[in-house]
């Protein structure tokens, strides 16, 4: 899996897939590319890069909820909508440790 060029993103980054070149990028609520949807989650911290690098990223797994990183700013409504999704787009089921 590649993941975006230029960014930095620590473990347990939930991702989204841009929709132009199938790239892994932090989960971005308001945009409308892909990244919007959450469908990963990182399994190592990345660092910036000048061109896209291959990662790891974690799918069909039971993932621990306080080890999630989410955007700034989004509510807790949000954070069940997009465990929902996580659980129908990446079959990643969240639960507290």
């Amino acid at each position: 899996m590649l993941f975006a060029a230029g960014v930095a993103a620590a473990a347990g980054t939930v991702l989204g897939v841009k929709a132009e070149g199938n790239i892994y990028w932090p989960l971005t609520p308001e945009a409308s590319d892909g990244t919007q949807t959450p469908s990963a989650i990182l399994f190592d911290e990345v660092a910036p890069t000048l061109s896209p690098r291959v990662v790891t990223v974690s799918i069909n797994i039971v993932a621990n909820r306080a080890a999630l990183i989410w955007p700034p700013g989004v509510t807790a409504e949000q954070i069940s909508t997009f465990e929902t999704q996580l659980a129908s787009v990446a079959n990643i089921a969240v639960r507290d440790a």
